[in-house]
């Protein structure tokens, strides 16, 4: 399975609050997403964080886990630790079970 993963920040909005005249605005805070291939397949998935080291470590894992397969135990982890949109995404990809 060839993967090619990256994070990228993106600018957190706040969709149609009151407080800004109905105009959705930035609220000055960043998130993380998980951007890159799988099988030749555009992903671009948020990875549950807002720290930029959490998400190179989730980038990191994600790779590594992909790489071993469905046995990996990494996956336990990423489990835990994405959302479960990415998670199920990659954990179906590798025929991991363990859910």
């Amino acid at each position: 399975m060839l993967v090619q993963l990256s994070y990228r920040g993106v600018k957190v909005r706040c969709p149609n609050s009151g407080q800004f005249d109905g105009d959705d605005k930035f609220t000055g805070t960043e998130s993380y997403q998980v951007d890159g291939t799988l099988d030749g397949e555009r992903i671009r998935l948020s990875l549950g964080t807002e720290e930029k080291s959490v998400a190179v470590r989730r980038v990191s894992k994600l790779e590594r886990a992909v790489a071993e397969g469905s046995s990996s135990p990494l996956w336990l982890e990423l489990s835990e630790t994405l959302p479960r949109k990415a998670f199920s995404l990659f954990a179906d990809r590798v025929g991991y079970l363990g859910r």
